[in-house]
């Protein structure tokens, strides 16, 4: 699991910083809500497969199947031919993996649109964290539901996901922090309403919602990182935002844990939901991120890099 965690970390930042490469600027957004919402329906699909797989051939010769769509992926990226016309500056030219990352940090740092998205995903992550660890034992204890519910709720949530995709594919977004943020709020709300009413029809609900999120937040994501950071830094803004959010997680979920044995599993996940709607809403009165257009970020893009090496 740990190799297979690493190797996917890898992908993200590639596919963030490759983008730009294949489409034009004016179509990073529809690149990404396609990818965002291509990845949702074959996940829906495997969820489907693989369940019939287990039970019919085991779970050792089901995991077996990784292998080669993984060569089969490796394979398919070699297959992509781009131009680039970037040109590395002097100063960045020969720098070390760990002068860049040191550089990424100083670049989100001083950013004034990706420091705010930064301090959310942080958040975030750590607001999800108790659903995350704790979604099972609350459907099992709280809702009486077994693994089927959570199967169903896992492909609502998915279904959420692939449909906000779809619906960012047909408009045009300007304001991309908005919806940014916007979406998380509406998040913390889905988790708030989903620990406070042990109800399985709105804890679905809540699941279709979660996953309308997911997409609302990952596409603006995305593409406010790629119009508003330069070609060679992207990789290393984009791995800097993730390391320092997903750091929350672990720490999130052990505290969740903890806490859930003093109130409960419902009570733990709403919390995180009021801590990520409310940081959202500090940061729509206390920053500019709400008021962000597309054209601000080819402005913060064009401005002079910072000497972070």
């Amino acid at each position: 699991m740990l190799l297979h965690s690493a190797t996917g970390g890898s992908y993200e930042p590639a596919s963030v910083s490759i983008i730009p490469k294949l489409v034009h600027e004016d179509l990073i957004q529809k690149a990404n809500a396609t990818i965002q919402s291509a990845s949702h329906v074959v996940r829906l699909v495997t969820v489907t497969i693989c369940g019939v797989m287990i039970a019919f051939a085991g779970v050792g010769y089901t995991m077996l199947v990784i292998i080669p769509l993984y060569l089969l992926s490796a394979l398919l990226v070699f297959l992509i031919s781009y131009q680039t016309d970037v040109i590395i500056d002097k100063a960045k030219k020969g720098l070390s993996y760990g002068k860049r990352l040191i550089r990424g940090f100083s670049l989100v740092r001083s950013h004034h649109i990706l420091f705010p998205l930064a301090i959310f995903c942080v958040c975030s992550n750590f607001a999800s964290a108790p659903w995350e660890a704790l979604s099972v034992i609350y459907l099992t204890e709280d809702l009486h539901s077994g693994p089927v519910v959570y199967s169903f709720i896992k492909v609502t949530t998915a279904l959420g996901a692939f449909l906000m995709g779809f619906v960012l594919t047909k408009i045009k977004v300007n304001r991309y922090g908005l919806l940014f943020i916007g979406a998380g709020i509406v998040d913390g709300i889905a988790f708030f309403i989903t620990g406070m009413n042990a109800l399985l029809p709105l804890v679905f609900i809540s699941a279709f919602a979660l996953g309308a999120a997911i997409s609302a937040v990952n596409v603006p994501e995305h593409t406010m990182i790629q119009l508003s950071v330069k070609a060679e830094d992207q990789p290393q803004v984009y791995a800097i935002i993730n390391m320092i959010s997903y750091l929350m997680i672990p720490l999130g979920a052990l505290l969740g844990g903890y806490m859930a044995t003093i109130f409960g599993s419902g009570y733990v996940i709403a919390a995180g939901g009021i801590i990520e709607a409310v940081s959202g809403i500090c940061l729509l009165l206390f920053t500019k991120i709400g008021k962000v257009e597309r054209a601000d970020l080819t402005i913060e893009r064009d401005k002079p890099a910072v000497n972070a090496t």
